[in-house]
């Protein structure tokens, strides 16, 4: 990976090597201007200035202003994350019991059903 990104990148020094620098300018700034548009049209710009402001805004600055950035942008919290998983094991193992639980089940209700037959046939037997 790390040589395929060091071709790709000696190639494109060589194509800017035949880009007058005033061309070079251009086309930079052009670019700048495009992922700024973007930025601003996507909401992104929107979104990071309201988390910033809100980080600036804050009397009691976060121990982990990584983790505020992350919740004011809606991500879960590493704290989230792990009692996500915590609930996730209890629920795969409580699904796990109910599985077994409905298999026993359907073996009881298999023999009721196999028993009240042999029964209503016993029956019909005797009123022969």
């Amino acid at each position: 990976s790390t040589q395929s990104t060091w071709g790709k990148r000696r190639g494109h020094r060589r194509i800017m090597a035949n880009i007058s620098p005033p061309e070079l300018a251009r086309a930079s700034e052009s670019k700048k201007e495009e992922f700024r548009r973007y930025m601003e049209n996507s909401g992104v710009l929107a979104a990071i200035t309201k988390v910033l402001v809100a980080l600036y805004e804050d009397p009691e600055k976060p121990l982990n202003g990584l983790d505020f950035v992350k919740e004011q942008l809606g991500a879960p919290t590493t704290f989230d994350v792990e009692a996500l998983k915590a609930n996730n094991e209890i629920m795969r193992k409580k699904n796990e019991e109910l599985a077994q639980q409905v298999e026993s089940l359907q073996l009881q209700l298999d023999r009721l059903q196999q028993a009240l037959a042999h029964e209503h046939q016993s029956m019909e037997g005797e009123s022969m």
